[in-house]
C-alpha cells in the first residue's frame, strides 16, 4: 500500500488489507483489529503515526460529519509499526494511517543524548527547542498545553535559573507530550485511499 505522495515518509506493507486493500476485511463486533505497517523515512528524524478509523455512526448527520477516532501507534522493531481498535458494531468501518516526522521527538533525543555524553555548550540546541515552543504556544487551542507552555518559556528565559534546571524543564514528559499535542505534525502522509472493513453481527 504506497503512500499517497513520495514525501520524506513511507507507508507501505499494510496489514490487515485483502487483496492490496481492495477489497473489505471481514471482521466480527467485539473483534479487535491490529493494524500494522511499514513506516520510515529518509532521514534519522524520529517518526510519529496514527491509525485513524471511522465508525459507522448512528446518524445520517454523524456520519455526514465523518468522524474519525485516532489511536497513537508504536514501534514494533525495524521499520514495523502498530496500532489497535475495537469494533462494538456492525457495518462499514474505514481506516487508515497518517504518519510524520516527530520534529519536538527529535529535538529532545538529541538534546538528551548530548546530555548523556557529557556535552556542556547546548545553547544552539535550546534555542532550537524555545523556537518550536513558541510556535507550540502561539497555535495551541488547548489553554492547559498553552500554559503549560508559556511557563517553561518563562523559565527558559529567566538568566538567574541554573542551566541543569533549564534542561530538566525541557526535558519533562509533560512538556513533550504538551508539545506533541500542538505542534504541526511535518511532512504528513496519509495513505492514498482509507482501507474498508465489513463488521458483521455476533
Amino acid at each position: 500500500m504506497a503512500a499517497e505522495t513520495p514525501k520524506r515518509v513511507v507507508i507501505e506493507n499494510l496489514s490487515p488489507a485483502v487483496v492490496g486493500g481492495r477489497s473489505p476485511t471481514v471482521r466480527r463486533v467485539g473483534d479487535r483489529v491490529v493494524v500494522e505497517a511499514d513506516i520510515f523515512g529518509d532521514g534519522h528524524d524520529l517518526l510519529r503515526a496514527v491509525v485513524l478509523y471511522h465508525r459507522p455512526q448512528m446518524t445520517r448527520a454523524h456520519h455526514e460529519k465523518g468522524f474519525w477516532h485516532e489511536v497513537e501507534m508504536r514501534h514494533l522493531d525495524g521499520v514495523r509499526w502498530t496500532g489497535s481498535f475495537d469494533l462494538d458494531r456492525a457495518g462499514t468501518w474505514k481506516y487508515t494511517i497518517e504518519a510524520w516526522t516527530d520534529v519536538f521527538g527529535t529535538w529532545r533525543h538529541q538534546l538528551a543524548r548530548k546530555v548523556e555524553n557529557g556535552e556542556l555548550d547546548l545553547g544552539r540546541e535550546m534555542s532550537e527547542g524555545i523556537v518550536l515552543l513558541r510556535e507550540g504556544a502561539d497555535i495551541a487551542e488547548d489553554e492547559g498545553d498553552r500554559a503549560l507552555i508559556e511557563r517553561v518559556l518563562i523559565a527558559l528565559a529567566d538568566p538567574a535559573l541554573p542551566d541543569i534546571a533549564k534542561l530538566d524543564l525541557a526535558l519533562r514528559p509533560e512538556l513533550v507530550a504538551a508539545a506533541e499535542r500542538v505542534l504541526p505534525r511535518h511532512g504528513s502522509v496519509v495513505l492514498e485511499r482509507p482501507l474498508l472493513i465489513e463488521v458483521t453481527s455476533l
